[in-house]
């Protein structure tokens, strides 16, 4: 991964000169268009990497976008590139795209761990049946988890 982000710091290092940090996000998509030779619905996979330039001061000098369909550079982005070889970028990308996976995938975990635990505590708030039983007026009561016997008070008999 480290070789693909430095090919792509080389690439904008003349537009953001005095940057003293690096911030790179990836994210997944995918769209169907339609071949216009056969008509066959073809699906793309859109891997963009997002990488913004900061300086000392924490101000942003520069964000850009590279966008990589089906593992390959956008035409229009290729088109920008300046001091390096969109193939060589492909290469790049190609070779790191697993860790690049794995990112988004853990990424997409948390997220999906974030919203079930919403939801199990909207259940819990919800109630079996559907119904708040009278004894609890709405309030809801639990009781935290035991420490494996840490903080207990001990007392000699």
């Amino acid at each position: 991964m480290e070789p693909f982000k430095n090919l792509i710091i080389d690439e904008f290092r003349d537009k953001a000169k005095g940057f003293a940090a690096t911030e790179f996000k990836f994210s997944h998509s995918g769209n169907i268009k339609i071949d216009k030779l056969s008509k066959i619905p073809l699906k793309n996979d859109i891997i963009k990497v997002k990488v913004t330039f900061i300086d000392k001061d924490f101000n942003t000098l520069l964000t850009s976008t590279l966008s990589f369909e089906n593992n390959v550079l956008s035409k229009t982005t290729a088109k920008k590139m300046v001091n390096v070889a969109p193939k060589e970028l492909e290469n790049r990308f190609n070779v790191a795209k697993k860790s690049i996976v794995s990112l988004i995938m853990d990424e997409y975990m948390e997220k999906l761990s974030d919203i079930q635990t919403k939801i199990n505590d909207l259940k819990s708030y919800y109630g079996e049946s559907g119904i708040i039983p009278h004894e609890f007026k709405g309030e809801q009561v639990k009781i935290a988890e035991d420490n494996n016997g840490k903080n207990k008070s001990k007392f000699d008999m």
